[in-house]
């Protein structure tokens, strides 16, 4: 159950998503040299590129200037225009109310967020069913002009249900098929430790993933010769649907950036096809939807229409390798109207080594983040309780198969705007992970068509391998095979190795490294990186009362404070009663900074209860705009995965207010009580969150 609180002013400002691409190039390590470059049978170099590295998003870049998302009130619509509608000394569309505002801000254009859509499928917008989305509508003003302020006055509009600037997110980086059988012929395949990890070779003998389509929302795809692009060889053989470029506004979403064809190759490059490497699901189709541009950024209102496109073009996954910092009532209704129609959204959780980022962090996306090959979280990976599994996401920074490569994730794509020379290459993040599952995905659901989204995910957590605490890991990482099997209750054949046969004179067999060489731990850990919680012992629950121990924070038990870049406190700063309080984020502007802090405790909750109630008193204090910064309470269950938003705002009432939510129907459970504050930007503009007297009665 997700109750997330509608801001009172909730800026929608037209997102421009600076979509950071969570894939990068990665450097070599060790001494040891690499194989002698191939060339392909085509005249293809086949020379290995191991220098990206994982991006992390900058701060400076929130949201584009000169733009707002605004949803109107429904009863609004048909006042509004069908169409862009635009004046260069401010538009008029007939409203006595509007009007006026629009000419006072300097609004010059004003056109609904899925009319690009709507002229794609040659219909109107009210033709399309996305929901409440087709109720917003991009807005266009003076770049010079401040954002805030405009939407400030844009909210207190009777006819608006809520305005939001426009974020940015980043992107966070003749085949045939074989059936029932682990061993293919692509000779890179000895270097994708990933697949091995997850079970892919066995997953194949029951699905490769016909049938289902898979949007992927990026940079593009090398998925045709057209113009200046070239289609990727490797993906000479993948299936592909029409799909579209929400950046140029064209029908022809080429890759100009080369994030997208790397991510688009784990899901279905070309396999068995005696050149290159492997994929997940190689017999699925892919549908490309470019809403990235050349430096890998995006706005929400791109996501969103590309959200939209792929949903009403009979896409069944739609893969989101890229992620904002931002939250967006705009991007969630998306989301969730995705999910109403049992498309399946997969989302990246970002490389900042923090909280996890959107859209991944709502409800109806499974969130990925990235191991490295030793199963353990890659350095970069975003965590926290909206996390629901993991992925191999690589380090090019080690070598541990010793390969004399990289240890990240390979696949064929170009770089540096050299659209027509293909390498292969080992990138490394949350963007590399994030198609591992939705490759999987599509190899389950061309296993059982039927399956629904809940029902998916459910089985993707239960069969997952568990590596580590559910704060960083989630439920674990992927398994492909056990997932498939207990989907259609039909077990693999076991196979000892995976290997791969390279096509050369003597077509020698190469063995996929199953070892691991240990290395040495290392001595000093950024203070970034968060440490596993423990627990203070509980007392034994009382029968009814207040069970939540330390209620008013006078004392240091009960509680538990992550160790993050802002880690929460006691404070005697303000108090609600006695003498000290719990503070939650970040108080001095001079020491902004992107991070997150959270106080918990965990707590079962009696099962002979009539009535359970938590009491929370908060003192909400935030300089920044809403939508930026986030201000939780959250309802953990036994696994540390979100049972329930309880509240979800960003609030600068600076007074002390009580907050009631009714847990009744966890009763019976282990459950936590989580507090936290988000700080999405360095603006000098912090977000904080007081608590105390906390209370948790049993009746």
């Amino acid at each position: 159950m997700y109750l997330m609180k509608r801001f009172q002013i909730i800026f929608s400002f037209i997102l421009v998503v600076s979509v950071m691409l969570s894939g990068c190039e990665l450097t070599r390590s060790g001494d040891s040299q690499p194989p002698e470059p191939v060339t392909e049978p085509d005249g293809t170099s086949a020379i290995f590129d191991d220098s990206s590295r994982a991006v992390v998003p900058s701060s400076d870049i929130l949201f584009a200037q000169g733009q707002a998302l605004i949803k109107f009130t429904a009863e609004t619509l048909p006042e509004l225009p069908k169409k862009k509608k635009e004046d260069p000394d401010g538009i008029a569309i007939g409203s006595a109310s509007l009007d006026p505002l629009f000419r006072e801000l300097g609004i010059t254009e004003l056109e609904p967020l899925l009319a690009p859509v709507a002229e794609i499928r040659s219909q109107s917008v009210d033709e399309i069913d996305a929901g409440t989305i087709n109720q917003i509508f991009v807005a266009e003003f003076d770049e010079t002009q401040s954002v805030e302020d405009t939407i400030d006055k844009i909210s207190q509009n009777e006819k608006v249900e809520y305005v939001e600037p426009n974020y940015i997110a980043y992107a966070s980086e003749e085949g045939f098929a074989i059936q029932n059988s682990q061993s293919v012929d692509d000779p890179y395949f000895q270097y994708q430790w990933n697949l091995e990890a997850i079970q892919v070779p066995q997953a194949w003998q029951m699905s490769t993933g016909e049938g289902v389509i898979v949007a992927v929302l990026d940079t593009g795809i090398a998925y045709e010769t057209y113009d200046m692009f070239v289609q990727a060889p490797d993906l000479a053989g993948t299936n592909f649907v029409a799909g579209y470029d929400f950046v140029n506004d064209d029908p022809h979403p080429n890759d100009d950036q080369g994030h997208g064809t790397h991510v688009a190759g784990t899901i279905a490059q070309t396999t068995n096809n005696g050149k290159g490497v492997a994929s997940v699901a190689y017999n699925a189709t892919v549908m490309p939807i470019k809403v990235l541009d050349l430096s890998g950024q995006g706005s929400y209102a791109g996501i969103i229409q590309g959200i939209t496109y792929a949903v009403g073009n009979g896409a069944d996954i739609i893969n989101l390798s890229l992620s904002g910092r931002a939250i967006s009532q705009a991007l969630k209704e998306a989301i969730d109207q995705a999910y109403a129609n049992g498309v399946i959204v997969v989302a990246a959780a970002g490389n900042s080594n923090s909280a996890v980022e959107y859209p991944a962090a709502f409800e109806n996306v499974i969130a990925v983040g990235a191991m490295d090959i030793k199963e353990t979280r890659a350095k970069y990976s975003n965590f926290g309780p909206e996390l629901d599994i993991i992925a191999p996401g690589g380090d090019n920074s080690t070598d541990i198969n010793q390969d004399g490569l990289g240890d990240g994730i390979v696949q064929q794509t170009f770089k540096n705007g050299q659209y027509s020379i293909f390498k292969y290459a080992f990138m490394e993040g949350t963007s590399m992970a994030t198609p591992h599952v939705s490759g999987v995905i599509a190899l389950m659901l061309a296993a059982n068509p039927d399956a629904n989204p809940e029902q998916i995910k459910s089985i993707l957590v239960s069969t997952a391998k568990n590596i580590g605490d559910a704060n960083h890991f989630g439920a674990g990482l992927i398994q492909a095979s056990d997932a498939i099997s207990m989907l259609t209750g039909v077990e693999p054949t076991p196979i000892d190795k995976v290997t791969a046969t390279v096509p050369t004179e003597s077509s020698t067999e190469v063995p996929v490294p199953t070892e691991e060489t240990p290395i040495e731990t290392p001595t000093g850990e950024p203070t970034s990186v968060p440490v596993q919680p423990t627990y203070t012992p509980q007392p034994v629950t009382p029968v009814a009362g207040n069970i939540i121990v330390n209620s008013s924070f006078e004392d240091d038990m009960g509680w538990v404070f992550e160790t993050t870049r802002q880690t929460g406190r006691y404070t005697t700063d303000k108090a609600h009663s006695g003498n000290r309080s719990v503070v939650v984020g970040i108080t001095d502007s001079n020491a902004d900074q992107f991070a997150y802090s959270s106080v918990r405790q965990q707590i079962t909750l009696p099962a002979h209860a009539n009535k359970i109630t938590l009491n929370v008193h908060t003192m909400p204090v935030s300089f920044d705009i809403p939508s930026s910064d986030v201000q939780l309470i959250l309802l953990l269950n036994q696994h540390d995965r979100v049972e329930e938003h309880l509240y979800q705002a960003l609030s600068n009432q600076q007074h002390w207010q009580l907050h009631t939510f009714d847990l009744t129907q966890y009763k019976g459970n282990t459950m936590t009580i989580y507090f936290g504050a988000i700080n999405n930007i360095a603006n000098g503009k912090p977000t904080s969150l007081y608590l105390d007297d906390v209370s948790l009665i049993v009746e």
